[in-house]
């Protein structure tokens, strides 16, 4: 709908996080008891669907239940998290009309597609180093609509676990207090920017169930 939010996160190339990041963003918002839906497209030649390995994904976007529950739930009528992959040439991303994107780099060269990329796409775009090395990153800012998030996923065991088990880090044993679990909940409020904020005053959940939204029972919504 117009006034869910839709943020795009691109893998320049294969194996650089997009659906790790995407998936890890989806339960994030959902465990604060956002609305959110997600997709992944741009395979081809039969490779795996990215983020229809995370078993309990849907790809529609849900109704928000109710009007009166509403002014309750940061980021208004939602969230939809687009997996977007290297196939897709830059015209057809601009295509998915994204509100802001996110986009995984790992050394020069997806820096550089990364870049290439993002001066072809509308609204703000954010690049995450995931595991690159430090000296890499300290050489590289940038100014202005495309900016590089503070924070930085390490390289972790627990965060290649995570992506095979198709769980949140935060979900694993020792995970939500590991450096890599730290950061991708770091990474994930970067990209939500003051957003984060309102989620961070609600009841928190990581790792549970969202609250439940109440309904009134009697809206054109809740029927």
């Amino acid at each position: 709908g117009p006034d869910m939010q839709h943020i795009g996160v691109y893998g320049a190339a294969r194996g650089l996080g997009s659906t790790l990041l995407a998936a890890h963003l989806y339960y994030y918002l959902r465990e604060h008891g956002v609305h959110c839906s997600a997709s992944s497209r741009g395979f081809r030649g039969g490779r795996p669907l990215g983020l229809t390995r995370w078993a309990d994904i849907p790809t529609a976007a849900r109704a928000p239940q109710c009007f009166q529950a509403l002014p309750r739930i940061p980021l208004g009528f939602g969230v939809h998290v687009d997996d977007l992959h290297a196939e897709l040439i830059a015209r057809e991303l601009g295509e998915n009309a994204c509100t802001s994107w996110v986009i995984p780099i790992r050394d020069e060269a997806s820096l550089e597609r990364g870049l290439q990329i993002a001066s072809h796409l509308e609204g703000r775009v954010m690049l995450v180093w995931n595991g690159a090395d430090d000296a890499l990153r300290r050489r590289v800012s940038l100014p202005g609509r495309v900016m590089v998030a503070a924070s930085a996923l390490p390289k972790s065991d627990l965060l290649r676990r995570a992506d095979e088990a198709t769980t949140p880090i935060w979900r694993l044993p020792g995970g939500t207090s590991s450096t890599a679990g730290r950061a991708m909940v770091r990474v994930l409020r970067e990209i939500l920017d003051r957003s984060a904020a309102t989620l961070d005053g609600a009841p928190r959940v990581i790792g549970g169930q969202p609250p439940a939204i109440p309904i009134c029972g009697q809206c054109r919504l809740c029927e």
